[in-house]
Formats: C-alpha cells, structure tokens, sequence
C-alpha cells in the first residue's frame, strides 16, 4: 500500500504539532553557563549545548524570558556577568550556583534586573563553591520549595545559601538589591554560608530566616547597607549559639530591620550571641534602635 500523501492543510497542522513538541523540548533543558571564553553574556562559546537552549546568548534582547532553569558552573572559567546593557530578563524553575559535584560557580551582577520566578529553591554552592556578587541591578528570587527535612515545617524557601556539608554560598551585596520572596536557609545540611552586605546594598526577604549552621559557617555580615525582612516572620537558629549570628563590622553604618520587631527582641538576639561586633558577642548597649513605621531598626551606637 502507497503512503497517503498529506494535503497542504494536513501538512500545515502536521508542522505546527511538530514545532510545539520541538519547542516543548527545547525549553525543558537547563541554561547552563560554563564561561569557557570570556564573560561576556552574549558569546555562545560560553554556553552548553546550545542548540538545546531557549537561552538569552542567543538573541539577548528578543529572548527576555527564557523557559528554563539558569545553571551558572563556569568552574576556574570566567564568571556570569549580568550588566546593565541586559536589561530586565526572566528564567524558570531555580537558580543554581554551583552544581551537585561538579563545578564551581559564579554569578556577578552589576545592574539591569534579572528575575527566577522558581519552582525550586535557590541553591548557591550545591556541593561546592557558589558565590554570587551584586554590585548594581535587582536580582528577584521568587517562589522557592519546602525543606523535607526540617519536621513539620510548612515554609516555601527561594534560597539555600550553602547545601550539604562540602557546599559553600558566598553571597556578596554591595550596590544594588536581592529581593527574595519567601525565606532564606542558611547552612544547610551542614553546609557553610554566609551573606555579606556593604556600601549601598540592600537585601530584603519577606519569609522567615534560618540558621541552619551545623558544622560550616553561617552568618550575616553587616559592613553597611540594610538587611530587611519586610514580614512579621520568625529568625530560626538550629544549633548552638557559636554556629549562627549577625554580625556587625566596627564601625559599620548597616542596619537591621525586622518587620513587628521591638527594641527588646534585638536585645533579646543581642544577649543571646545572636548580634554581635567583629564576631565577639557583645551588651544591647553598643546598638541604637529606632521605630520606622512597622519596621524595628538596629543600627550600631557611634
């Protein structure tokens, strides 16, 4: 028997499916960021499998919103280098620095806005190294997943800062903002992390923090800028008190601020280890307090 032939509006459709499975396919792969050639966001050379990316190297002003996870594993290669000439640009389901044993990675911003609107946590420094530097720009992780492994907790995460006990996250803002939806964790799973903020920098979360700490390193340090969160949510600490803190730099002009929160709360985190001065903890006495609005601010007396 003789194939049937199609005729042209049988074909038409025929194609059409085709591109939508093609599509469909294309968007499932992750960009993944190797910087083998330079920083620059635009040179394919620095992107894997590209034929399998719906991913911004190739058309970087037309392909604003990108169906697919970013992937920064450049290794000892060059960093991402997000600037201002990007402009504003979306990717899916997480953001991932650093992947699961293999390469390090690295993510620097210096302006324009880049958004993850996730299904899955953050993760900076999986298994490995992961830092991401902002010096400019907005950076919105929104979304995120809930942690298994902390019993009966209910809370959507959009970053691990640190996973794992060989994963280390840097997180670094000195200009700019990150803005992340839900809460932030840690020290995961004994990993180390640490979130640095000074200059002009700005980080504001609007879910609960967690010190996870277990056997790495897991602090926020304040040099200058604000560390915010904007909701009445809770400060977690889940191990002792030498594995866990805010930690303001001598002579530091940052804040905290804490949505609901009273000058007696501060005292409270003070009294416990929980704020302290060049890592040596410290009295309320050495702080200022100040009400704005809802927001309990805690600056350092100078």
């Amino acid at each position: 028997m003789k194939p049937r032939k199609l005729n042209p509006a049988s074909k038409l459709r025929f194609l059409q499916h085709a591109a939508v499975v093609l599509l469909l396919w294309s968007t499932a792969q992750a960009a993944e960021w190797v910087g083998t050639a330079d920083s620059n966001l635009d040179n394919g050379q620095n992107w894997r499998d590209m034929r399998h990316g719906n991913v911004m190297a190739a058309l970087p002003q037309a392909c604003t919103k990108n169906a697919t996870r970013l992937s920064v594993v450049n290794g000892a290669g060059f960093p991402l280098c997000y600037t201002e000439a990007n402009g504003a640009t979306e990717f899916n389901e997480e953001l991932l620095i650093g992947g699961n044993n293999g390469p390090s990675g690295e993510l620097k911003v210096t302006g324009g806005t880049l958004t993850v609107q996730q299904i899955y946590s953050a993760i900076i420094g999986q298994t490995v190294e992961g830092k991401l530097t902002i010096f400019g720009g907005t950076v919105n992780l929104l979304g995120g997943s809930k942690d298994s492994a902390i019993p009966g907790c209910d809370t959507q995460w959009s970053v691990y800062l640190g996973n794992e006990n060989t994963g280390s996250g840097l997180l670094t803002i000195s200009g700019g903002e990150l803005r992340v939806e839900n809460g932030i964790e840690i020290g995961r799973n004994g990993g180390s992390g640490i979130l640095e903020i000074s200059g002009n920098g700005r980080f504001t979360c609007g879910g609960p923090i967690l010190f996870s700490g277990g056997n790495g390193k897991a602090s926020i340090i304040l040099g200058g800028g604000t560390f915010e969160q904007t909701k009445n949510e809770d400060i977690l600490f889940l191990s002792d008190s030498n594995k866990g803190w805010f930690n303001f730099k001598k002579g530091s002009q940052g804040k905290i601020s804490l949505c609901g929160r009273d000058k007696a709360y501060f005292d409270g985190l003070v009294n416990d280890g929980r704020i302290r001065i060049d890592d040596v903890p410290t009295t309320p006495d050495h702080f200022t307090f100040n009400q704005n609005a809802h927001q309990g601010e805690l600056h350092l007396a100078h």
